[in-house]
């Protein structure tokens, strides 16, 4: 055969293993190595994860219990805020962490005690930044709730739009993502984002926090060509400076904050009685708090030129700023670390922004920002129709990070309580601590590798199955092939009615013969 060859440092389906060498046709095509230019080839230290279809676990039920008490006693807990404890017992009572500890924590009467010797429990992951409940059917315009017309709209809420009965979210907290920062997009000033829960009968029932941040969209900058060659994008087929639209709405951004500030002192002055009260502004009322530095502010920002930018706003105007996106931000550490401003890091699996740059730049962002000591977090990324599916892909964003240097600890963070300080809402969500919200997930091996297994899940203390649409096909289309093996239904569409279909004949290795009239 052809000597196409993959070389990693670790199995193949391992999240945390990287490709270290490729061969195709026998001849080297590419060859990591280090910064001294030494081959970094070397087996990865850590236990290789399991793959055998045997030992795979159905899901662990959990009955409710009435009383809203339960103890899930043998596992490893990993906190995150502290040391994992092996053997450990975690109480849940009223829809919060009632008790974190070693085997001798005691356990309430009435308390249903659920056996996770073996398991490991965690707390739930959090998506830093997505359109979930927003958004649901790429093709269908009417399911997409994420964005308005106008430029400036910081009034609007995601919070009132959530869709509670969305299929996408019982698929991503099946992998162990319980919350999101619900963030709306369009425009300029696009509006307050929300922590919500996935799961809830209504939107109210399931937003953790509400106006969370403001999210604002940095203007994207356009690379001028060289003299004589055709710009392509905003203004360049008339020769014209394709960044000089950006730079005004860049001002205009800046003008909102402005003006919501002298809105903010007229109606001081009139409360008091040195002016008379101005005609109520919603928008600008809205605004206000951001503009004020009492709330944050969310800056998308892919580009270097875009992350100074918004660098700049944030000092100028002196707002609570974050970043978001952030895909050059490894270019920029020093002015980030500067500014003392975090970061949430969308994807560590996307090609990078520049096709001059090195491959892995998008890989080892987290890890160049957590080594200049900037804080961040990781989050997910999707364009188009992709834009909601996308979250269900955070522990492997993160996995990702672990096999590009980042330690496996820190990646973890990066994806429960990272975010959640961040975005203001440590108090409730992110660990394993007595008195947050028991948003809990029970695996059966590490959280961020793709061949872990969820097998239970709590959100806000009451346990739910790991199931959705994915797992329900999945088992009707065992149970089908199942039939067929069995030769209990034909293999293909039987044209003929059911009384004249001859029965279902077994084909070589297992599969039932086509009936006649089936194609």
């Amino acid at each position: 055969k052809d000597a196409d060859i993959a070389l990693f440092d670790a199995h193949p389906f391992d999240t945390y293993a990287r490709c270290q060498m490729t061969l195709v046709d026998g001849e080297v095509r590419f060859e990591r190595k280090d910064v001294d230019a030494k081959p970094t080839l070397k087996l990865a230290d850590r236990a290789k994860p399991k793959f055998d279809p045997a030992d795979r676990a159905a899901a662990l039920e959990i009955a409710a219990n009435p009383k809203g008490t339960y103890a899930l006693t043998g596992a490893t807990l990993h906190t995150v805020s502290g040391a994992d404890i092996a053997n450990g017992t975690l109480v849940i009572a009223n829809g919060k962490i009632a008790a974190v500890g070693g085997p001798d924590t005691e356990i309430p009467q009435g308390t249903q005690t659920v056996d996770c010797k073996g398991l490991d429990v965690w707390p739930g992951m959090i998506e830093a930044g997505s359109v979930i409940g927003l958004f649901e059917i790429g093709s269908v315009t009417e399911t997409q709730d994420v964005s308005d017309s106008a430029q400036h709209q910081p009034e609007l809420r995601t919070s009132v739009a959530l869709h509670p009965d969305s299929e996408l979210i019982p698929v991503t907290r099946a992998n162990g993502i319980l919350a999101s920062y619900v963030q709306p997009s369009g425009g300029s000033i696009s509006g307050q984002g929300c922590v919500m829960n996935l799961d809830g009968w209504v939107p109210p029932e399931m937003v953790v926090a509400d106006g969370v941040a403001l999210n604002v969209n940095i203007p994207a900058y356009v690379t001028p060509r060289p003299e004589g060659a055709r710009q392509r994008g905003p203004g360049g087929a008339g020769g014209e400076d394709p960044n000089s639209k950006r730079k005004e709405r860049m001002e205009a951004i800046a003008d909102q904050f402005r003006a919501a500030l002298q809105y903010g002192k007229v109606v001081q002055a009139a409360k008091d009685g040195k002016a008379e009260m101005p005609p109520t502004d919603p928008r600008l009322a809205a605004l206000l708090p951001f503009a004020r530095g009492e709330k944050p502010v969310i800056f998308s920002a892919d580009r270097r030129v875009e992350i100074l930018d918004a660098l700049k706003m944030i000092e100028d105007l002196k707002l609570k700023g974050i970043i978001s996106g952030a895909g050059e931000a490894w270019r920029v550490v020093d002015e980030l670390k500067a500014a003392n401003v975090p970061v949430l890091v969308a994807s560590t699996l996307r090609v990078p922004t520049d096709r001059s740059y090195p491959y892995d730049s998008s890989y080892t962002n987290p890890l160049r920002l957590q080594a200049a000591g900037v804080k961040f977090a990781i989050r997910t990324v999707g364009q188009g129709p992709d834009q909601a599916t996308v979250s269900r892909n955070l522990p492997f964003e993160a996995g990702n990070a672990v096999a590009y240097g980042l330690n496996e600890a820190d990646a973890l963070r990066s994806v429960t309580l990272a975010p959640a300080q961040i975005l203001g809402v440590a108090d409730k969500l992110g660990s394993l601590e007595v008195g947050k919200i028991a948003n809990v997930v029970i695996t059966q091996g590490p959280l961020l590798q793709v061949t872990t297994e969820v097998r239970s899940l709590f959100i806000k203390g009451q346990p739910l199955a790991p199931e959705s649409r994915h797992t329900r096909l999945h088992a009707k289309y065992r149970q089908r092939l199942s039939e067929v093996k069995e030769g209990k239904s034909p293999l293909g569409l039987v044209r003929t009615s059911p009384a004249q279909a001859p029965p279902a004949a077994q084909a070589e290795g297992g599969a039932a013969a086509p009936a006649a009239g089936s194609r």
